[in-house]
Formats: C-alpha cells, structure tokens, sequence
C-alpha cells in the first residue's frame, strides 16, 4: 500500500519543537511497524512563518533517521493551519483520493496516530 502523511509545520511554530520531535518519533514508530508500506511524509509549511533550514534541522536528527527518504517539504506561502492540510494531497506523488481536513475528523491520538 502507498499512503502519503500530510504533516503541517504551523504546530511546530506556535509549540515547542520539542512536541514537533516527539510527534516525529512516534510517527516514525507507527510507519516502521507497516512493514510492506510505501510511504511519502509531505511537511508542509509556510515559509513567511518558518525557514526552511529549522525544519530541515529537526529531520535530520536521530529521532527520524530511518524515515529520511519518505520526507518531502513542500513550501506554501501565507497558507495556515487547515489550508497547510488540504494543500497536501495536491503535493502527493501517490494518486489518491482525499477529503479536506476540515471536512470531518481524522485519525488523533485518540485513533493512535498523531
């Protein structure tokens, strides 16, 4: 199966990073465990609010070593939160059909995804 991860970077900008690197683990834990899978992870930010060096910064580190080929940063000026999200899809290389963010609730911690 190929599944693409839509991460929004605005989080990361209004938190700590810290909270984007424990974010960061546990999503590489979930995707390790599929093993067979195909995945890409679309970081997407805005670049009026982050540089693209501090993102980069934090996927190079240990705490996601084994998922570095799967990250793609995908720059998206003035876009926020929900549009970050709903942007996302567009910058997928795997077809595939998706519904908005804001359309519906998606997989949370409470569905054991972050």
């Amino acid at each position: 199966m190929s599944i693409s991860i839509i991460v929004e970077w605005e989080n990361a900008v209004l938190s700590e990073l810290q909270r984007a690197r424990d974010m960061l683990r546990r999503m590489q834990a979930q995707v390790l465990a599929r093993s067979g899978d195909q995945f890409e992870i679309l970081v997407m930010y805005n670049p009026e609010q982050v540089q693209r060096g501090l993102i980069e910064g934090v996927l190079a580190t240990d705490a996601v070593a084994e998922l570095k080929n799967a990250f793609r940063l995908v720059a998206a000026p003035g876009m926020h939160y929900y549009d970050l999200k709903n942007e996302g899809p567009a910058g997928s290389i795997f077809p595939a059909e998706s519904l908005p963010w804001s359309s519906g609730p998606w997989a949370g911690p409470e569905r054991g995804f972050w």
